[in-house]
């Protein structure tokens, strides 16, 4: 298996207002790309994953269960003023810090699987603040059995690394391996060709003695998903289904363009849509 590869940081349809991967689709790429097992990391919740573990069950793939948590900067229980919009990586507060954070997890053990469970429910139970939130505290009373990475740039880690903040991306980075383990925390590399991935991740290959793993944070749009799967014919009836609910002047061909390769095979086809 050393030439194989595993999606470990998978977004679904059921990461609201974000993923849009059918999971039986989902599953059957990775069939199909040969990989030996895939990853769900829903964000803030485990909506998908009994659905998800009997797909890959029945397709024959290892599934590896998880959460891409949202973390609060210091407890679940702030809840600090919000300063200007919320963005994906959690907005501002007046304080400077962010209203949450990101922080991947996969569950290694049966064990690990519990606690994701009640990470998951105590982050809607007791920390709720615009998204559900787990917080250090949690973290260290639920981690047993459980994987982390230091995240994508949403990441408490990424976050200090952008700010300029060296000493508080170490210390963030050794208080995750405290917690977990120096053997159970790895640094997330990703590379979508952005500017500020590309500023961080020389960063955490030099400052960070702890594992590597490479993850895309797949989304997978129905639209883009036929594109990508060479079923041009499926795009269009998925884009004119849309288009039939929304309206036409109501649904809108985004593009994107951060170098990636599959962006620059499927923005020509979008535009001639």
């Amino acid at each position: 298996m050393a030439d194989s590869f595993t999606h470990l940081h998978v977004h679904t349809e059921f990461s609201m207002l974000d993923g849009a991967a059918r999971l039986d689709e989902l599953v059957a790429k990775a069939v199909a790309d040969g990989q030996p097992a895939i990853g769900i990391t829903d964000h803030g919740n485990m909506y998908g994953v009994l659905e998800f573990y009997k797909e890959c069950r029945a397709q024959g793939v290892k599934p590896v269960i998880g959460t891409e948590a949202y973390m609060a900067h210091d407890s679940r229980r702030e809840r600090p003023a919000r300063r200007g919009r919320i963005d994906d990586s959690g907005g501002d507060t007046e304080g400077g810090n962010k209203l949450y954070y990101h922080l991947t997890l996969l569950a290694e053990t049966d064990q690990g699987y519990r606690n994701l469970i009640q990470l998951a429910s105590l982050a809607f139970m007791e920390g709720y603040y615009y998204k559900p939130r787990i917080d250090w505290e949690l973290l260290a009373q639920y981690h047993d059995g459980l994987i982390a990475t230091t995240g994508c740039l949403g990441g408490h880690v990424l976050q200090s690394l952008l700010h300029g903040d060296g000493k508080g991306a170490l210390d963030k980075a050794a208080r995750l391996q405290d917690i977990f383990g120096k053997d159970n925390l790895f640094v997330e590399l990703q590379d979508h060709g952005l500017a500020a991935q590309h500023e961080t991740n020389p960063k955490l290959i030099e400052r960070y003695s702890a594992g590597l793993i490479a993850t895309t944070g797949c989304l997978g749009g129905p639209v883009l998903q036929s594109m990508l799967n060479g079923d041009d014919r499926g795009a269009l009836e998925k884009a004119a289904r849309l288009q039939d609910i929304f309206g036409k002047d109501n649904l809108f061909v985004e593009l994107q363009d951060h170098g990636i390769a599959a962006q620059l095979e499927t923005n020509p086809k979008l535009v001639e849509i």
